[in-house]
């Protein structure tokens, strides 16, 4: 996707008691998009958590928010385009819940992943400018389809210090119709030019990736052990351009993603 910066058109509102920060920006002219965060003073770690099925709602309710608030970090959630409260009314067709978008993305030549991925990049953006500067420690952590759009972004950007998966697609290949998976996440020739999910995590490489569980294009759970042969090619990269005793690839189970990222 080529797409260049653009001036950031933002405003910040905060709650009256000061805890949550609303900051409206636009990733690019004529597109309005909104993060919220928890106000922390000078924070050192800073999560932005995506979830392109319930976007900012279902990161609100959900428990990892919190848990991560609690182990001092401030967390950002931001609905993409065309996805939670941004989502394009009757968009669903079949088993894509993003049938409409992901195919004017393609007519226009700027398939949703990459949009999605310039929205992350664009969302650093409008934090640095609101704060200054960003926290040393900036992770990028994907929920189910998200995942993917998380290694993308980290792999472009490299001020994202790591990425996390959770529950998210492990591999395009599949034998089976693709169920639960965004239609958006099908970039044309991606496999053939660029490769599978493994792939792409390895380009994130020598910062660190983990993927907490994973799922196949019909939805059905991958082993641990399907897992670490899936990525089997990250971490023959890993092990090539790091040297440090602590791998920074890991594969652990979803509910320990908070603990291995202390």
């Amino acid at each position: 996707m080529e797409c260049h910066p653009t001036p950031l058109q933002r405003k910040s509102e905060r709650t009256a008691d000061g805890k949550v920060e609303t900051i409206t920006f636009e990733p690019e002219p004529g597109l309005s998009l909104s993060l919220q965060r928890n106000v922390v003073a000078d924070p050192a770690r800073l999560a932005i958590l995506l979830d392109l099925d319930g976007g900012a709602e279902a990161v609100e309710k959900g428990n990892l928010a919190e848990q991560l608030k609690a182990a001092g970090w401030m967390v950002v959630s931001v609905d993409l385009r065309a996805t939670g409260r941004n989502a394009v009314k009757g968009d669903k067709i079949g088993n894509a819940p993003d049938h409409n978008s992901a195919e004017w993305s393609l007519w226009i030549g700027r398939p949703l992943l990459g949009q999605w991925a310039w929205d992350v990049q664009r969302t650093l953006d409008a934090l640095l400018e609101q704060d200054g500067k960003l926290p040393k420690d900036v992770a990028v952590i994907g929920t189910r389809s998200a995942g993917t759009v998380a290694l993308c972004a980290g792999a472009l950007d490299e001020r994202i210090t790591r990425v996390v998966t959770i529950n998210s697609l492990a591999t395009y290949v599949t034998e089976q119709p693709y169920s639960g998976q965004r239609l958006g996440l099908m970039a044309p020739a991606i496999v053939r030019d660029v490769g599978d999910i493994s792939h792409l995590a390895a380009l994130v490489a020598p910062r660190p990736v983990m993927i907490a569980g994973g799922v196949r294009g019909n939805a059905a759970p991958v082993s641990p052990t399907g897992l670490r042969e899936l990525f089997q090619f990250t971490d023959q990269v890993y092990s090539l351009l790091v040297t440090e005793p602590t791998m920074p690839f890991k594969i652990v189970a979803p509910d320990d993603v908070v603990d291995s990222l202390r």
